[in-house]
This record gives C-alpha cells, structure tokens and sequence, in this order.
C-alpha cells in the first residue's frame, strides 16, 4: 500500500505579509519480489548465483514547512524554514567485522571431521541463513531542517536586483541504503544442482554442499553502515532589467555546494571492505564485499541569461543562455579493512578521476535555447534552436602529464524543430486542432557514439587522431545505428477539447 496525503494553506495575515506553510506525508510500500541471477543453463530459482533478501518494508516520509512573504514598497522578502523526517522504517544487519556475513564464527573444524563444513552441533560454515540470521537492529532514522531566505529590490524603475539562498536536502537511494547481494559461485551452483537431482531420485532432502575456501559462496555487496542524506547548499544572485516595455533581461549567476553524496562504484573491487576471517585468525588477503559510503562532494557554478521580447501582438521572441561546469570528487575511502579488535583502516584512491575533482558526465557548458512564436487567427507557429555542448572523455597521448583527465569533448548538438498548429472552433466550447512537429528540420547528424570505446582499444585514438568514428564494434558487429542521435522525423496530431 501507497500514500501520499498534502496539505497546504495560504493565508494572508496583512497587506504585507503572505505565510504560507504545509504538510507532507509519504508512506511507501518497497518489496523486493524477485532479485535473482540465474545460470544460463538452468531457469530453476533454486540454482541462483546471485539473490537479495526478498524484504518488504515501508518507509516514511514526513515534511512542515512555514514562509512568509513580506512585500514592502522598497522589497520583498522570503523567509521559510523546512522540516524532514524519513524513517526506513525496517531493521538492518549490525555492523560487523568478519569478511563475510554468510560465515558462521562459531563453526568448528575440530568436530567435522568429514570436513562437510557442518560440525557435529549443526554450525555451518558458509550459507545464505548465516547471513540472513546476522542480528539485527532498527536503522536509524533522519532529521534535517533547511532554511531558506529570499530578497528582491528594485534598484530603479526598471531594475530589479533578486538574491537567494538555501538549504536543501535528498536521502540516498533506497538500493544504496539497503544493497544486499548473496554470491554462490558457479560450480558450487553446478554441484548444488547435482544434488538437487540425486536426492529427488532417491526421495530424500538435499545434503549441504561444501564450499572452497577460496572461493566461498558469500556476500559480495552489503550496506555496512547508516548512508548519510545528501545537502546542497545554493544561492543565487542577478539582476532583471526592462528595456522599454520590449526586452526583459534576467542575469542570474548561481553556485551549489554538495556535501555526504553517495557515487557509484567504479569497477569490481571498488569501495572493498576487508574483514577479519575467524577460521584463519587473520584479515582476509582474497575476499571483500562492495559497500557504498558517504562522504563524497560535488559543485555546480554557472550563470544564466534570460530574453523575452513581445515584437507585436502576433510575433514573441525568448531565448535563454546558460554557462556552468558541474564538477564531482571522492572524499570516501577505496578500501576500508576493519580488524578483529574493531578498529578500522582506510585506503584512499590513486586514480586521477578519484582523486581531483572531475567533470560529471551530464555536464554542458554551454546551453543556449531560442524559440520564436507566431500567434494569428487561430494559427500558431513556432520555431525551436537548441544547442548544447558535448560531454568531455579522456585520451592520453604519450606526453601528456600523469593527471591529465576530461581533455577532450564530443562535438556539440544543434537541432532546430518546428511546430505548425491550427485550432477551429464549432459550437460555443469545442476546440479541434490539427498540429505538425518536425524535429531536426535541417536533420543535422550529432554525434552520440564515436565507437565501442569500451571494447575496442583503438576506438577513442581513432576519432581523436583522425576523425574516424567507428561503425562496427569490437565483435565485428554494425553499431552505425547508434552513432547519431535521431535524423529528421515528422509527427502529426490532432486534439479536441470541450
């Protein structure tokens, strides 16, 4: 079950005081139905490789918020302060300092001595109830309040002068708060199978199969500890200003500070935690799980400008400019090795992307839309250009300094889209409207893939050193359909409304 309740008033208390305040309120079904690997050769769910632990639960969400919007002859002025609550609202493992949840510390090699991995008073040594029977405890819940603060001024007749600034704040996702994945390696899988079938023929329970210490089934990937929520800090400063009653200009430069962001993991062995393995009394050289952590930073600086223009009745002109760069980091550890006293290790990263900040892949410096609209007698028309710069990649010649990273960028995309609508009236209250919508009029080619960069070792060198984009990937398989994002298309529409 699923509910979102909202509530919100406005009342104004005098001429200059507008308070506005609301309540939210979410709460949320998550169940984790299905969250199997299978092998190829099987569709058998009790031969997975991977699974998760198939939990339901239901968080919640609760909001308050106040704002009072003050209007004076000379300014207006916001203040609001935001409350938020989330409860996950489910139990989560201890923290612990064994490599693998799936062991279990009290198995005792002694009193196996068919070396089953199941000693004479039922231990196992490895298996998914281990894991799964781990004590738990009620997850944390989270508190957080956000001020907010708002003024705009004119600084003549024509001018405006606008300033704000804010505290905001977003919880990590849920798949990162709660990962859990269990791993049983393929020939286990393969064995466990065998089983499966003998003891079917033969009308008994399935025996335990033994695992290689080596290469134990195990969790590969668990959240340890409570992820923190994201804040953003923000402010914001420009200026608007009328040019006669034909062009208002809104110039506005920004800047967002981002603290305890959450990143991806980069590769297999990436944010490893290493544990001590009680059957060897020692920290475990081979095996770790993936783990996420907070921690991380990012920022966001730009600025963006801001056109309209009413030519006449019929012709209206707006354009927008934006300038920004929106840059990541990693403040969080590598690998973190937690001995069996508790105490814990960090290593930090080497690699140049994790060590400076860099690029985020969705960045574009430079963005710059214009739209030009005809409006006459039921007639609509209007003309859309975008352009957009392309996203930054790395390649490293021969000479290039140890650090050099994000030094070359894809061509930029230009589009330009037309629209064409004509509404007819009949009766007093019917509409009818026939449209066309061509995107990509002048079908301009941009670029999305120069290659399978991934696999293909020579793709990147290629386009860099010669302007060759790839059309076939590393398997010897066309790939141009995916070189260029859409060519020019046409569609055609109608809408009736009463």
């Amino acid at each position: 079950m699923d509910l979102s309740l909202n509530f919100g008033l406005n009342w104004q208390a005098d001429r200059n005081n507008l308070i506005q305040t609301g309540i939210e309120f979410r709460y949320n079904t998550y169940a984790e139905r299905y969250n199997y690997r299978l092998t190829s050769y099987s569709m058998d769910e009790r031969l997975w490789l991977n699974r998760g632990l198939h939990d339901t639960f239901n968080p919640i969400q609760f909001a308050v918020y106040l704002q009072d919007k003050m209007e004076f002859d000379s300014m207006i002025l916001n203040f609001g302060l935001r409350y938020d609550y989330f409860n996950p609202n489910r139990d989560w493992f201890v923290p612990t300092n064994y490599f693998n949840l799936g062991i279990n510390p009290n198995y005792n090699a002694g009193i196996d001595p068919q070396n089953t991995q199941i000693d004479s008073n039922g231990n196992v040594k490895y298996s998914f109830d281990n894991a799964i029977n781990q004590p738990q405890q009620r997850h944390r819940d989270y508190h957080m309040i956000s001020p907010r603060f708002g003024v705009s001024f004119p600084m003549s007749v024509n001018t405006l002068l606008h300033f704000n600034y804010g505290h905001f704040y977003q919880m990590p996702a849920l798949d990162q708060m709660f990962e859990f994945v269990y791993f049983r390696p393929e020939y286990l899988v393969r064995l466990i199978g065998q089983e499966l079938d003998l003891a079917d023929a033969e009308g008994r329970a399935p025996n335990h199969i033994r695992s290689n210490d080596g290469d134990p089934e195990r969790v590969v990937s668990y959240t340890r500890e409570p992820l923190k929520p994201m804040k953003t800090t923000q402010f914001e400063v420009g200026v608007k200003h009328n040019f006669r009653d034909f062009i208002v200009v809104d110039v506005t430069a920004f800047y967002k500070d981002v603290f305890d962001q959450t990143e991806e993991r980069v590769g297999l062995f990436d944010r490893a935690v290493r544990g001590y393995d009680p059957f060897f009394d020692r920290i475990n050289p081979n095996q770790s799980y993936a783990s996420f952590f907070s921690g991380d930073y990012g920022d966001s600086r730009g600025f963006e400008v801001n056109l309209r223009t009413l030519f006449s009745r019929k012709w209206n002109f707006d354009a927008n400019y934006s300038f920004s760069r929106s840059t990541m980091g990693r403040a969080s550890p590598r690998i973190v090795t937690i001995n069996d006293d508790g105490s814990t290790s960090y290593e930090w990263d080497t690699d140049v992307n994790k060590r400076i900040p860099v690029e985020r892949s969705f960045s574009r410096p430079h963005i710059l839309r214009a739209n030009l609209s005809y409006f006459s007698n039921g007639m609509n028309a209007s003309l859309m250009y975008r352009f957009v710069s392309g996203q930054v990649f790395t390649y490293l010649r021969p000479n290039d300094p140890p650090d050099t990273f994000n030094n070359f960028r894809f061509p930029s995309s230009q589009n330009v889209d037309l629209r064409l609508e004509k509404g007819f009236t009949f009766g007093r209250s019917h509409i009818l409207s026939a449209y066309i919508l061509v995107t990509n009029v002048i079908n301009t080619r941009n670029l999305r893939s120069y290659g399978d960069f991934l696999f293909d070792a020579d793709a990147t060198r290629r386009f860099v050193e010669d302007g060759i984009i790839t059309d076939v990937d590393a398997g010897g398989y066309d790939m141009g359909w995916q070189n260029y994002f859409e060519p020019r298309r046409f569609y055609f529409g109608v809408k009736y409304g009463f």
